[in-house]
Order: structure tokens, then sequence, then C-alpha cells
């Protein structure tokens, strides 16, 4: 899954693709496994530079915020607060980053992320996530052995929430 993740995240990189519909679509996706583990992905609801942002929380992200825009990758400071200091469409920026690296993209089928760690020369995988918007199934993936236990997959099942505020 991580291969075809990143290649399909590259080529709309490359190619310009931007696969979210719309700046104005805001929603949220709520994904509960079996065991209630919940994770929730924001699409459009954050902005960074009025640019709407694909954004994953669960248990699993730590020291980097987990967002980015559509077929691209979100920057997240190195130490400290981890907040997120910058967006870019060019993959040769987002592998040059110290800190986390968050790349993202919603098409007609699929919504999906990858958290990385990069130290300015090379990136290493830490988690992806993949939602199947046609069945609602969500997967999770650990990556890296600082996360968890590597190849450790957890099946969840997701849908669109409605917000009241």
């Amino acid at each position: 899954m991580r291969g075809i993740l990143k290649s399909l995240l590259y080529i709309s990189a490359i190619c310009g693709i931007t696969t979210i519909a719309q700046a104005s679509d805001e929603y949220v996706i709520e994904c509960k496994s079996p065991g209630g583990d919940i994770f929730n992905i924001n699409v459009g609801v954050s902005k960074y530079e009025d640019v709407p942002l694909i954004c994953f929380d669960s248990d699993i992200v730590s020291d980097m915020t987990s967002c980015s825009p559509a077929d691209g990758w979100g920057l997240s400071a190195g130490a400290s607060t981890a907040s997120l200091v910058g967006i870019t469409k060019q993959p040769n920026i987002a592998s040059k980053h110290s800190g986390g690296i968050t790349e993202a993209y919603v098409s007609a089928l699929e919504i999906g992320a990858l958290g990385q760690w990069g130290n300015g020369e090379k990136t290493r995988d830490l988690w992806s996530v993949r939602i199947d918007r046609k069945t609602g199934k969500g997967e999770v993936e650990i990556l890296d052995p600082e996360v968890g236990e590597v190849g450790k997959t957890s099946d969840y099942a997701c849908e669109k929430i409605d917000r009241k505020f």
C-alpha cells in the first residue's frame, strides 16, 4: 500500500493535479475500529495561508501536525510544538525538510495520507492511512518501530459525520 500511495502522491504533484473538488468543501470523517480506537480526517476544515488542508488526527501521530494540502505536503517544526511551518506541492522541497512531513490526497474513490519524518537529507515513513470512499472501510498501517509494531494494519469503519457547530 505504501508504494502505491507514494506513487499517487508524486504523480499528482509532478502533474499538478489537484483532486480536492472545491476549496469550499469542508467535512469530517470519523473512523472506528472494532476495538474502539478512533481516528478522524478533516478535509478543508483547517487552512494554512488560506489553503484548505487535509488533517489526520490519531493517537499514532506525535511530534508533528499531520495536515497537508491536497496532493501536497505539510511541513511540521522539528521540535517543541511541532506546529505546521509550511506547505508545498514540490516533492524536492518536502524531501529536504527537517521535521514531520504529511502527504495527503483526496480522489473520487479514496482519501489517503502518509506520515513521514525528515532529517534534511532523507525521509522515513512512519504511518499511512487510506479510506475507501465507496465502502467506508479505512486502514491504518504502522511503518516505523518508533510508532508501533511495523506492518501492523488496523481496519476501521468510516463515515462522514454531521457537525452541529
